[in-house]
């Protein structure tokens, strides 16, 4: 349910924070980046609801990792899916942690589930 500004907004951001990555001087420390999608066309009231996490260790230790969560929301009605937040040591013997956010998805509008099925469902 995001738009192409939003959806431009979200890769101009990670854009920038690559750039800011590359010319920072080589750390052996982990840096990630962050984004947070549903994966859902439609939000259904009721229904099953994809949110995928993925993380990106652009530092180091080049990696990334991916998780969905699957839940059901409860209530019809506008929802505003924030940013999570990550908190994670950069380095083994590191004494702070780097805390960092996703990306934020934006509002979605979930839909009645008697709307939706009356829209949606085959007419026989």
């Amino acid at each position: 349910m995001m738009n192409s500004l939003s959806l431009l907004s979200v890769f101009l951001s990670f854009l920038c924070l690559f750039a800011l990555t590359l010319g920072a001087e080589e750390e052996k420390v982990a840096r990630l980046l962050a984004s947070k999608n549903v994966m859902n066309q439609y939000l259904v009231e009721g229904k099953d609801v994809t949110v995928e996490y993925r993380i990106f260790n652009v530092g180091e230790a080049k990696s990334n990792v991916t998780h969905a969560v699957v839940m059901k929301p409860l209530k019809f009605g506008f929802f505003n899916f924030t940013a999570a937040q990550l908190t994670y040591l950069p380095k083994d013997d590191a004494e702070e942690r780097t805390i960092g956010y996703t990306s934020a998805p934006g509002e979605g509008g979930i839909i009645n589930q008697k709307e939706f099925e009356r829209r949606f469902s085959p007419h026989v």
